[in-house]
């Protein structure tokens, strides 16, 4: 299904939230590409409502998979005594995790899809991967969903 068909049968809103979910399981569907055709036809103020439901999307996705990173099992003996270590590590400077999960929100360095199945594993509180998680992502969602603008701007 086209991204125009999709648009036409669910509307722009859950067309956006929908896109924005698959691009957090699937790294290969790109919500950038597909929020910046949505900027460049909606005007001014009526971004927010898209910048909302692309964080939503992705953070679903993104809870979903650190879910995923609670519940790693497979592990040979060895991957489990280095994920124990780093831990420990990071255990002494709590506030870094935090720190690593906006950053890789909002840069996508290290890549989000790692990063929140590693906050699961490392024990990253719920509450506080959402804050940071979404607070990056919606940084990220806020200069992608701006920059047509600008664009227009520096081209008049």
């Amino acid at each position: 299904m086209s991204i125009e068909t999709l648009v036409a049968k669910v509307g722009l809103y859950l067309s956006t939230y929908l896109v924005c979910l698959v691009s957090g399981f699937v790294p290969l569907v790109n919500c950038e590409l597909f929020l910046i055709g949505v900027a460049m036809l909606v005007p001014g103020l009526a971004v927010i409502p898209i910048l909302l439901l692309s964080t939503l999307g992705q953070m679903t996705a993104k809870v979903a998979m650190y879910f995923g990173g609670k519940g790693l099992v497979g592990l040979s003996v060895k991957q489990r005594a280095r994920l124990e270590a780093l831990k420990e590590k990071l255990s002494r400077k709590p506030s870094r995790l935090g720190i690593i999960t906006f950053v890789s929100g909002a840069l996508g360095l290290p890549p989000f899809f790692l990063v929140s199945i590693l906050m699961g594993s490392l024990g990253l509180g719920l509450g506080r991967f959402l804050l940071w998680g979404s607070l990056g992502r919606m940084l990220r969602f806020a200069v992608v969903l701006l920059s047509p603008e600008a664009v227009r701007g520096l081209m008049s």
